[in-house]
């Protein structure tokens, strides 16, 4: 017997019906936001919204907001909806130093989302972290990056640079893949600059630090949904309690961290690296709701870990690809090098290292081409009103960068698809326009770590180009085929080459 009406097939036509008109209504409510506003906008798809080629694996996050960037940069900024939700992506320099720079105060916070109740880690770290706790930490640990600082760290670094090259004359002419290559090294060089540790992942794959660095940073299905909602799906992330890090890796960095302050303790050294300067914030007050202890310090060594590794290893493996591409720019740099450190007795010291102004454009070109965070995303805290429009951005409005966008855009940057390190030589008569060129952010929310991150790749870099050449082998892709889940450039088949010692 039917529920309502005459027969079942009826009760469930009509149950359906009833259930997609509600679910069409729920996803188009606002798909009429911009046009109310007199914004200009992108048209959204159901459901997705703009963000159908990432939804449905067509692009990476980056290229999906190059996309988005492309279709609409004769306007300074334009609506989209990220899923259901309006968003707002600023395509003007101007605009974007504006937000970043001028009138921070307003855009202080990033959009992500990571609950403290359930994921200490995630939310109180330097990346994710909201105010006041993130301005706080922000300026404990901004001195722990000085040029002073960097100088201390030198030899650590150098040291490690050295195994770098020792490991790949261990495998000279057989291809390498040189991202985990490069991992292992970044890995070696935060182990023992941020916990006064060897880690020893370039000489044994099963280190534990080998181990769950692979783990905090694989891009199964499950973490890119999870990071997709962190990033782009906040009530989903509060709803489902997604975590930036997993339980067993959180398990493992506290036990890391616990057992070298306890030995600290227990010894009495001072090292004044990350640990170090922890330990001297540990049980510190700012006001009654912050307090340096437990969970707000190991954040702080978990976020250290997982974005100095990635980025600094996918930018030096990308230069290396570029370089077996590009024998001239590779020769060219291999000699600035030889030249540079014939004048320190053929020593990487940290002095000559300043002097390498040619590696200093090749990083900054792959940075170009090869953004590791291809976009920047804030979160209106105060109402704002955009100069030179009578639009006022409401409090919770979700604004983006598209950095892929200006940092491939031929207006700004001439055949931007090419690999030109010289477009960034200050002599060349065509300075770069202010904020179109921003890898590492800009503002008082810049990356806290370039000069760290820009150190340790050069000195991998020099230590590589002074012994090897760089050639493409069989398993070198071209074009590189891209992993459309991860949320920075990533290659599926990985990037394999080939390394020929040099003629002494």
């Amino acid at each position: 017997m039917a529920l309502y009406f005459d027969t079942w097939l009826l009760d469930v036509s009509v149950f359906l019906i009833t259930l997609f008109t509600l679910f069409y209504v729920y996803f188009t409510w606002t798909y009429d936001h911009w046009k109310k506003r007199g914004v200009p906008f992108i048209k959204p798809t159901l459901v997705v919204g703009n963000f159908g080629d990432w939804a449905f694996l067509k692009s990476d996050v980056g290229q999906m907001f190059k996309s988005i960037y492309d279709k609409s940069k004769q306007n300074p900024f334009v609506g989209i909806w990220v899923f259901r939700n309006p968003a707002i992506v600023i395509n003007s320099p101007d605009l974007v130093k504006t937000v970043l720079v001028k009138d921070f105060a307003h855009f202080a916070d990033r959009s992500t989302h990571a609950d403290r109740s359930h994921d200490p880690l995630g939310a109180d770290n330097l990346f994710f972290g909201k105010n006041p706790h993130w301005k706080y930490m922000r300026v404990k640990l901004t001195h722990l990056f000085s040029s002073a600082k960097m100088k201390t760290m030198f030899h650590l670094m150098n040291d490690i640079g050295q195994d770098l090259e020792d490991c790949i004359g261990r495998s000279a002419g057989e291809p390498i893949e040189m991202k985990e290559t490069s991992a292992k090294f970044t890995t070696d060089v935060i182990a023992t600059t941020a916990y006064g540790l060897k880690a020893n992942t370039l000489r044994d794959p099963k280190a534990p630090f080998n181990i769950f660095r692979k783990r905090l940073l694989d891009f199964r299905w499950i973490r890119a949904a999870q990071f997709m909602s962190i990033f782009f799906l906040q009530g989903f992330a509060k709803f489902w309690k997604c975590k930036v890090f997993e339980k067993d890796c959180e398990e493992w960095i506290r036990d890391v961290f616990w057992d070298t302050v306890n030995e600290r303790e227990r010894t009495k050294e001072n090292r004044s690296d990350l640990i170090g300067t922890l330990i001297s914030l540990k049980g510190q007050t700012e006001d009654k709701n912050i307090t340096f202890t437990g969970d707000s310090l190991v954040a702080q060594v978990a976020v250290f870990f997982t974005a100095g590794n990635e980025s600094s290893s996918t930018t030096m493996s990308f230069l290396l690809y570029e370089l077996a591409f590009h024998p001239e720019i590779q020769e060219k740099l291999a000699l600035e090098i030889k030249t540079v450190l014939a004048k320190y007795d053929n020593t990487i010291t940290y002095e000559s290292l300043q002097e390498m102004k040619y590696l200093d454009m090749c990083f900054k070109e792959t940075l170009r081409k090869y953004p590791p965070l291809p976009f920047l995303d804030r979160e209106c805290t105060i109402p704002y009103r955009i100069p030179g429009s009578s639009y006022t951005i409401p409090k919770g409005t979700i604004v983006y960068i598209p950095m892929m966008g200006l940092q491939h855009d031929p207006n700004y940057f001439e055949n931007p698809s090419s690999f030109y390190p010289e477009r960034f030589d200050k002599d060349n008569g065509k300075p770069i326009v202010p904020f179109t060129f921003i890898p590492f952010g800009e503002g008082p929310r810049i990356c806290i770590g370039e000069r760290y991150g820009s150190m340790q790749s050069r000195i991998g870099m020099a230590h590589i180009l002074r012994r090897f050449e760089i050639k493409k082998c069989s398993k070198t892709e071209s074009p590189l085929t891209w992993q459309t889940l991860a949320l920075s450039p990533t290659t599926k088949g990985g990037i394999y080459l080939n390394f020929v010692p040099r003629k002494k």
